[in-house]
């Protein structure tokens, strides 16, 4: 009675569904899913000539097993996930993430080449382990038929040097917001380890959402003037979502 989803949700029968799983002997140690879909969020204005923007899939869940984390699992399943909405003809890939996880920051943008134009402060209510203060969420687009994602998947652009990003900092973690750069890339810091973070001080971990829910509403965007995530930059510890 707790499941959220369809027990059969993974079986080749449930038709509205794209599902990954990986096994080790008989144990699921990882596994990914989505939803065919129509429509979605609209792209930036001239993003549009030859993409089918009305069949997507909205990428649901991705979960690894903790032993397995950091060993290339998710971008297996990510990659299998892009093969196979090429082939059903799909040529976007929606999902949420939250902004403030490094981990999934460095995966999306850094090894896949996704991008976000769009922040949703405060999308979901819930708490967890992982959402301790309101879980805001970037939406991403996962143009996976792209040259950017394919030049990705080849050789990931991965996790870039602050100082060569050529990026502007707008924010000193949870301390210090400029809500006035007009640089055509910023970076916006973001913590080190946010689920720590939480356990840790829930005070600071509020204090770290604000500051960040702030920048993204103010610089994030896909109108004239807007600044869309496309990579991730470290500075020795600290962690930046990079924006042009």
């Amino acid at each position: 009675t707790d499941n959220l989803y369809p027990t059969d949700i993974h079986s080749t029968d449930f038709g509205c569904v794209q599902s990954e799983v990986v096994r080790s002997g008989n144990q699921v140690v990882a596994f990914l899913f989505g939803f065919y879909k129509h429509g979605g969020r609209p792209l930036p204005a001239g993003w549009d000539e030859g993409i089918n923007r009305d069949w997507r899939l909205e990428s649901q869940v991705l979960g690894v097993h903790p032993d397995l984390r950091g060993r290339g699992v998710a971008t297996l399943l990510k990659v299998r996930q892009a093969e196979k909405a090429r082939q059903a003809g799909i040529d976007i890939v929606n999902w949420t993430a939250d902004p403030l996880l490094w981990p999934n920051a460095a995966l999306n943008f850094g090894r896949l080449g996704a991008v976000a134009f769009d922040f949703v402060p405060g999308m979901y209510a819930f708490r967890n382990e992982m959402n301790r203060v309101p879980a805001s969420r970037l939406a991403l687009t996962w143009l996976v038929n792209s040259r950017r994602v394919q030049d990705h998947l080849r050789a990931p652009g991965g996790v870039r040097d602050l100082a060569g990003a050529g990026a502007v900092v707008v924010n000193d973690g949870s301390l210090r917001v400029d809500l006035t750069c007009a640089a055509p890339r910023i970076a916006i810091e973001i913590p080190q380890n946010w689920v720590a973070l939480q356990a840790q001080s829930l005070s600071e971990a509020e204090a770290w959402r604000s500051a960040t829910d702030t920048v993204l509403a103010h610089y994030i965007g896909s109108q004239p003037g807007n600044y869309i995530i496309t990579s991730v930059a470290r500075e020795r510890e600290r962690c930046y979502l990079v924006a042009e």
